[in-house]
């Protein structure tokens, strides 16, 4: 587990404590550059809804992406032991009878990286729930139902499976 005890601080606040501590803090350039996306938001977008609300916003979406994170890992979690109870290979029914946000989490932690997208773990549990015969993925890799199971081939990333 990684410890980041400053991570829910704003710069103002970790710079400060960095000249208390006696250490000089380092601009990094990419901090300022507009073209990516995460700078953008945070100097142009962020302070645009903070003027249009009245409120901290910055606060709100740090404390809701803690929440978030919980909710995830717990969900995680949960997919993991619908992955566990399915077996591997996995029994199509198990995942095809799990709640669809399990099924889906289920079905990426299966297929391993990388990440499979949504439209191929659809796919996935349409051949699960028997609604396709099989499935191709993105690298050549194949799933299809037999005797019940999902099996997996072609592709480099279950050359070992």
């Amino acid at each position: 587990s990684v410890a980041r005890p400053l991570l829910g601080l704003r710069r103002a606040d970790t710079e400060s404590i960095c000249v208390l501590a006696g250490l000089s803090p380092l601009a990094d350039p990419m901090n300022r550059d507009h073209s990516f996306r995460r700078v953008w938001v945070r100097e142009r977008v962020l302070p645009l809804l903070e003027e249009g609300t009245g409120r901290d916003v910055r606060a709100l979406l740090a404390r809701q992406a803690r929440v978030l994170r919980e909710e995830s890992d717990f969900l995680d979690e949960l997919a993991m032991e619908v992955l566990a109870e399915a077996g591997d290979p996995p029994l199509a029914r198990v995942l095809a009878t799990a709640p669809t946000v399990l099924a889906r989490r289920a079905v990426r932690g299966w297929l391993g990286p990388p990440p499979p997208s949504l439209d191929e773990v659809e796919g996935v549990l349409d051949v699960a729930r028997g609604h396709r015969r099989a499935v191709q993925l993105v690298g050549g890799v194949r799933v299809a139902r037999s005797r019940g199971r999902l099996l997996v081939s072609g592709g480099l990333r279950f050359r070992d499976r």
